[in-house]
C-alpha cells in the first residue's frame, strides 16, 4: 500500500474528505442520542404538565358532584396522545375514583399518590398532580406518559443523516473537481516544467500561470528563479569578457601608469629559499650601483620572512634620464603550498618623488618666510627709532654742513633698510594688501631700472607704453611683485639672451575669459620674451600650484600660481600665448576705472595733516625706544601724553579718576593683550574715541580693524607720527560736530 504521503493530491483530499465525513457522523450520532436523551424527557415533562392542566379543572368537578362517567369521559380526552399509557383521578385519601389504560397500556400502580411529583422511569414519566379548589384538595391525578423507543425516532433522524450525507458528497465532488483545476493541475504543469527544465537545461522554458494564489505566486517565484538564472548565466558570459577586456585594460593601464608586472623564480634545496641567480643578476643590472645592495638585500629578506617586499631604488645610468623605481611584490606558491616565485610590479614614481621635494622645498620657504617675517617685524621697530631720531638731528643740525650731509646720508641708509624690510614681508606674505588708483605706465616706468638689473646684460629690455591708458586699483606692491615675477620667467626662458619687450594697451572688456569681471574697458600690461616657448601640453598647467619645469631646487612651482591669484584678487585675469622656439606673451589684464572712479588716494600726506594740537593722548607701546620716541613726537607737537608699557596698564589708566584723552596710540601686537582688544574695551566707556594703530607686521590692518582707524606701518618717522594723530582727531571732530 503506498504511503499516504506519495499518494497525488487528488487521493489525499478524497481520503481525507472521507475520513472528515466518518468521523463526522460518528460525533453527529453520538451528539443526537445525547441530546434526545436530554431534550426528549424535557419536553415530555412539559407535555405532560401541560394535560394534566387540561384534565385537572373537569376532574374537580366530577370529584365535587361525584360523578364518576364524568371523570372517566374527561379522562378518555388523553386517549388522541398515543404516549399517554394511563390515567387515574384519585379521592384526597387514595381512592382510585376513575381511569383510564390504554390497549397494551401500563398496568395502574397500586399505591395511592400521596404528593405532587414527577418521576422519570426507564421507559415512561409518571406524574402526580394535586387537584385543589377554593384552597381545598380535591384529590389526585396521575399520568403514565410512555416514552416511545430510539428506533422509532431514527427514521427522521435518518433523514438528516442522508441529508447531510448528500452534502457532503457533492461538497467533496465539487471540492476535488476544484482542486483539480486550480491545485493540483497546476502543480503538475509545475512539476512538468521542471522535469523538462532538469531534462534540457533550458532556462529559456517558462511554467505557465494560471491564478493569482499562492500556486501563481510559486509558478511566479519558480520563473523568476529561472529569470536570475538565465541573468546569472548571461552575468557569468559578460564577465568573463569582461575579464578578458579587464586584462588587456590593466595591461594598458600599468602601461600608462609606468608601471610593470615581474615574476622573480626561486630556487633553493629544503627548507632555504633564494632568488634564482640568473634572474637576480639580471635584475639588479637595472638597477643604481648605490642602491643595488638596498633592493637585493629587501628581496632576499622578503623570501625569508614569507612577507610582503617593498623597495625603492633609482634606475642605472645611461642614455636615459635617471628614475626612481617602487617595487612592490609578494610570494605565489605553487601547488602544495611551496612557494616557487616572486610576483609583483614595478612602479615609475619619479614625478611623486619630485612633487614630494617641491613640497618639501615650498615648506621651507615657508619657514624662511616666517624667520623672515619676524626679522622684519623686530628690524622695523628698531628702523623706526633709527629714522625718528635721525630727523631729530635733522631739525638740529643746519643744512649745507658737512655733518647734516652725513645724517642724511645715513637716513637715506635706513630708508633703504626699511625698503628691504617691505620686501621680506612680502616675501614672507604678511604684506598689506591695500588697493589704490594705480597709473600703469608710472608703475612700469618706476621699476624699468630694477628690471633691467634683473634681466642682466644679455637681454635687451624694451618699455612701449600707449597714452591715456585708463588708470586700475590694484595694490601697488603686489603689482611690483606679478611683474618682477614675470620678467625673471621671461629671463629664465632666454639663457643665451634675447629681447624682452613690455607694453601697455585699452583692450575692449569683451575680451575677457568666461566668469571674470565684467568690465566695459580692460588695461592691459603685456610681456613678450624671445625665449624657448612653452610645450602645448605643459601650457594648460602653468598656473597650478607645485608645477614646475625648472630643475629640483631652482623652482617652487609657486610664482605663477601667486601671480595669478594676485590678478584674480583684483578682478582681472591673465592670459599666457606661446610658441614653441619663438617665445611667450604675458597679457595681465585688469578692469579699467571710470572717470569717477579716479579718486586720488585720500592717504596722501598734506602739510595740514602734520600740524600738532593741544588734546591728551594715551599712548601704549611695548618697545621702551619707540615708545620714548613716539611720546617726544607727540608731545613736540604740542600734545599731552600718556605713556604705558602694555594694554594691561592702559586700561588701568583709562579707569582712574579724572583720567581724561581724546586719543588712542596703541602698538598692535603686544604681550597680554592686543591693541584691537585694547581699543574695544576703551571704546566701551568711550563710544566715540579716535584709535592709531602701529605695528611692525602691516597685514594686521585689514584683520578686523575698522577703516577709519589710521595705521601706522613700522618704520615711520615724526611727520607721519603727527600726521596720523591729527588725522584721527580731526575725523572724530567732524563726526561728532
Amino acid at each position: 500500500m503506498r504511503a499516504f504521503r506519495d499518494r497525488p493530491i487528488r487521493q489525499k483530499v478524497l481520503i481525507l474528505i472521507v475520513a472528515a465525513s466518518v468521523v463526522g457522523l460518528l460525533f453527529a450520532g453520538a451528539f443526537v442520542s445525547i441530546y434526545d436523551m436530554i431534550s426528549f424527557r424535557r419536553r415530555a415533562v412539559t407535555d405532560v404538565s401541560s394535560l394534566a392542566g387540561v384534565v385537572s379543572s373537569n376532574a374537580i368537578s366530577a370529584i365535587v358532584f361525584d360523578d364518576t362517567a364524568a371523570a372517566r369521559e374527561d379522562l378518555l380526552a388523553l386517549a388522541d396522545r398515543r404516549e399517554i399509557g394511563s390515567a387515574a383521578i384519585y379521592l384526597p385519601d387514595g381512592r382510585e375514583f376513575a381511569r383510564f389504560r390504554r390497549d397494551g397500556g401500563p398496568d395502574a400502580l397500586e399505591d395511592p399518590p400521596t404528593e405532587a411529583r414527577t418521576t422519570l422511569l426507564a421507559d415512561r414519566l409518571v406524574s402526580v398532580t394535586k387537584l385543589e379548589s377554593n384552597g381545598e384538595h380535591r384529590g389526585w391525578l396521575r399520568i403514565q406518559y410512555m416514552f416511545p423507543t430510539f428506533t422509532t425516532r431514527l427514521p427522521q433522524y435518518a433523514m438528516v443523516a442522508a441529508a447531510v450525507l448528500t452534502a457532503l458528497g457533492a461538497a467533496a465532488a465539487l471540492l476535488l473537481g476544484t482542486l483539480g483545476r486550480s491545485v493540483s493541475g497546476p502543480l503538475h504543469q509545475l512539476a512538468a516544467t521542471a522535469r523538462t527544465l532538469a531534462a534540457t537545461n533550458d532556462l529559456r522554458i517558462r511554467a505557465a500561470s494560471h491564478a493569482e494564489d499562492e500556486i501563481g505566486s510559486l509558478t511566479k517565484a519558480f520563473n523568476r528563479m529561472l529569470d536570475a538564472l538565465e541573468e546569472r548565466e548571461a552575468a557569468l558570459a559578460d564577465r568573463a569578457r569582461a575579464l578578458r577586456e579587464s586584462e588587456e585594460r590593466l595591461r594598458l593601464a600599468l602601461g600608462a601608469a609606468t608601471m610593470q608586472t615581474w615574476v622573480m623564480p626561486l630556487a633553493g634545496i629544503g627548507a632555504r629559499l633564494t632568488a634564482e641567480p640568473a634572474a637576480m643578476a639580471e635584475f639588479l643590472g637595472g638597477v643604481h650601483p648605490a642602491d643595488r645592495a638596498a633592493a637585493e638585500a629587501a628581496i632576499e629578506l622578503a623570501i625569508a620572512t614569507e612577507g610582503p617586499l617593498e623597495a625603492e631604488f633609482r634606475t642605472a645610468p645611461g642614455d636615459a634620464p635617471e628614475r626612481r623605481i617602487a617595487l612592490r611584490g609578494h610570494l605565489s606558491t605553487a601547488q602544495g603550498g611551496r612557494a616557487a616565485q616572486l610576483i609583483g610590479v614595478a612602479q615609475d614614481v619619479t614625478g611623486r618623488r619630485q612633487l614630494e621635494d617641491q613640497l618639501v622645498q615650498a615648506q621651507k620657504m615657508e619657514a624662511i618666510g616666517n624667520l623672515a617675517g619676524g626679522i622684519a617685524h623686530d628690524f622695523n621697530n628698531l628702523l623706526t627709532g633709527m629714522i625718528g631720531h635721525l630727523k631729530f638731528v635733522q631739525r638740529a643740525v643746519p643744512a649745507g654742513t658737512q655733518v647734516r650731509a652725513d645724517v642724511d646720508e645715513v637716513e637715506r641708509a635706513a630708508r633703504r633698510a626699511a625698503a628691504l624690510t617691505s620686501q621680506l614681508l612680502s616675501y614672507a606674505r604678511r604684506q598689506m594688501v591695500t588697493p589704490t588708483v594705480i597709473d600703469v605706465n608710472a608703475a612700469v616706468l618706476a621699476i624699468e631700472p630694477m628690471l633691467q638689473r634683473a634681466l642682466g646684460e644679455t637681454v635687451t629690455l624694451e618699455v612701449r607704453l600707449e597714452q591715456e591708458v585708463a588708470p586700475v586699483r590694484v595694490d601697488a606692491g603686489q603689482l611690483e611683485q606679478v611683474l618682477v615675477n614675470l620678467v625673471v620667467n621671461a629671463r629664465d626662458a632666454m639663457p643665451s639672451g634675447g629681447r624682452l619687450l613690455i607694453s601697455t594697451a585699452s583692450r575692449d572688456g569683451a575680451e575677457g575669459p568666461a566668469g571674470a569681471s565684467q568690465s566695459d574697458t580692460l588695461t592691459e600690461i603685456a610681456i613678450t620674451d624671445t625665449g624657448e616657448g612653452i610645450a602645448p601640453e605643459v601650457l594648460p598647467h602653468i598656473f597650478e600650484p607645485f608645477f614646475t619645469t625648472k630643475p629640483v631646487g631652482q623652482g617652487t612651482g609657486l610664482g605663477l600660481a601667486m601671480c595669478d591669484g594676485i590678478i584674480k584678487q583684483a578682478g582681472g585675469h591673465i592670459l599666457v600665448e606661446s610658441t614653441r622656439g619663438t617665445g611667450t606673451t604675458v597679457r595681465i589684464r585688469l578692469p579699467a576705472l571710470a572717470d569717477a572712479e579716479r579718486v586720488p588716494d585720500r592717504s596722501a600726506p598734506t602739510a595740514v595733516d602734520a600740524a600738532g594740537g593741544s588734546e591728551s593722548i594715551l599712548l601704549a607701546e611695548d618697545d621702551p625706544a619707540i615708545r620714548e620716541l613716539a611720546a617726544r613726537t607727540l608731545r613736540e607737537a604740542g600734545y599731552h601724553v600718556i605713556e604705558v608699557e602694555d594694554g594691561a596698564r592702559a586700561r588701568e589708566v583709562a579707569e582712574l579718576p579724572g583720567t581724561a584723552f581724546d586719543l588712542l596710540v596703541t602698538d598692535v601686537v603686544m604681550p597680554g593683550q592686543t591693541g584691537r582688544d585694547l581699543a574695544a574695551a576703551l571704546r566701551k566707556a568711550r563710544p566715540s574715541l579716535p584709535v592709531v594703530f602701529m605695528s611692525g607686521y602691516s597685514n594686521v590692518a585689514g584683520d578686523g580693524y575698522d577703516p577709519a582707524d589710521p595705521f601706522l606701518a613700522k618704520p615711520f618717522g615724526p611727520d607721519d607720527l603727527r600726521r596720523a594723530a591729527r588725522q584721527a582727531l580731526d575725523a572724530r571732530r567732524g563726526a561728532t560736530a
